[in-house]
């Protein structure tokens, strides 16, 4: 009994893996895309990959799909 309480609160506060629309999911995409192109710095320092930053960035944007 405690075990379904637990399980119906909990989903609840469950946001969904998918967007709603197609404007949800287009703006998640985006706004990921600029927290990756905003980490791009560190993680060439902290990983020390022997890509300049610029070739990071080139590489981020031919990956871009949107």
């Amino acid at each position: 009994m405690a075990t379904r309480k637990a399980i119906q609160v909990g989903s609840k506060t469950v946001r969904p893996v998918l967007s709603l629309d197609n404007a949800e999911a287009k703006s998640r995409v985006l706004s990921l895309y600029k927290a990756w192109y905003r980490q791009i710095p560190y993680i060439v320092r902290d990983y020390d990959i022997p890509k300049s930053e610029e070739n990071c960035r080139a590489k981020l944007k031919e990956l871009k799909v949107i």
